[in-house]
């Protein structure tokens, strides 16, 4: 009797892990994700709410924020530049999971942007873009992951340093952004 119960105890146990593994890896439609990032060619900390439409895509709206300081041998041509940047930003983007079921699954995505940076009292600078971003991430089950994007990015900006004004348009590309999301 003990060896029958201890077999059973077994089976189940086993078959319970076998269909746990079995659940597909991912999000699920309706669900919400929250992620968080850091960006690590921009030293910038930021976080986004998704909403799955499906397994495969979601909504994205994500902020960020930048704080960096520069002593004066950074500000060599123009003293504006030196003292502490603070910088905000936002994201509004629909993202694509592709493979759906995978643990493993790649990311293709694009969107709007913009940023607002103040300089000192007197300097500032906003812009405003579109991005595309690639990547991949990894589920561990239906409400964790963690992954990487890339982003290439077309931005106009306006600098405003003292009484000059600048604008410009220019393609920037953001190397690795390292993000984790817990979805629910």
């Amino acid at each position: 009797m003990i060896r029958i119960t201890a077999i059973s105890t077994l089976l189940l146990s086993l078959s319970t892990s076998l269909a746990a593994q079995s659940t597909a890896a991912g999000p699920r439609a309706g669900a919400w994700g929250a992620e968080v990032s850091f960006d690590a060619s921009a030293p910038e900390f930021g976080g986004a709410l998704l909403r799955f439409r499906n397994d495969r895509s979601a909504w994205l709206v994500g902020l960020n924020a930048s704080v960096t300081r520069r002593g004066s041998d950074g500000a060599l041509f123009n003293p504006d530049l030196e003292g502490t940047f603070v910088g905000v930003g936002a994201r509004l983007g629909f993202r694509s999971l592709r493979s759906p079921g995978s643990a493993t699954r790649p990311i293709v995505g694009g969107g709007i942007l913009g940023t607002l940076t103040q300089f000192s009292s007197t300097s500032r600078q906003w812009d405003a873009g579109v991005y595309g971003e690639l990547g991949i991430t990894r589920f561990f089950g239906q409400s964790l992951s963690a992954g990487v994007t890339s982003d290439l990015q077309l931005r106009r900006t306006e600098r405003t340093f003292s009484n000059q004004r600048m604008i410009d348009t220019r393609i920037g590309f953001d190397a690795v952004r390292v993000a984790a999301t817990v979805i629910f």
